[in-house]
């Protein structure tokens, strides 16, 4: 598979964000690794679009959330800054898109970020994601 969204340039908060602050990940299939922004960054945008999940023997869909911290190893002011779960009615195989375009690190910038990605039993899911800072 590819990176399967249209990101387009347009109008809207997008265009107020840092050009070297955004982070493009195709086909993810766990908690993506740490990406470090190029200046630190107090309010973010995500998005994630669900292209295939598995149920398995899980009771919940994917649970999504993006995290900030103070270092690469993010041991330091780990911080959820939004959570969302895809697919919460289990249907076999689903297709999801979530963006919250207003997300604010509240005690200070950071120069970390990563979309950790609980599955429940053996449930699983491949994503495109995009995160945004400013």
């Amino acid at each position: 598979m590819a990176f399967a969204m249209d990101l387009t340039a347009g109008l809207g908060p997008a265009e107020f964000f840092v050009p070297g602050n955004r982070v493009q990940l195709a086909d993810q299939t766990t908690t993506t690794a740490v990406q470090t922004l190029a200046a630190p960054a107090k309010t973010f945008a995500w998005m994630i679009y669900q292209k295939v999940s598995a149920v398995g023997t899980g009771t919940r869909g994917p649970v999504y959330t993006l995290q900030a911290a103070d270092n690469v190893g993010f041991t330091t002011n780990v911080r959820e800054l939004d959570s969302h779960e895809i697919n919460p009615g289990l249907v076999a195989t689903a297709l999801g898109f979530y963006v919250n375009p207003d997300v604010r690190a509240l005690d200070g910038a950071k120069s970390f970020v990563r979309i950790l990605v609980s599955f429940s039993g053996t449930g699983s899911a491949t994503f495109d994601a995009v995160i945004q800072a400013a």
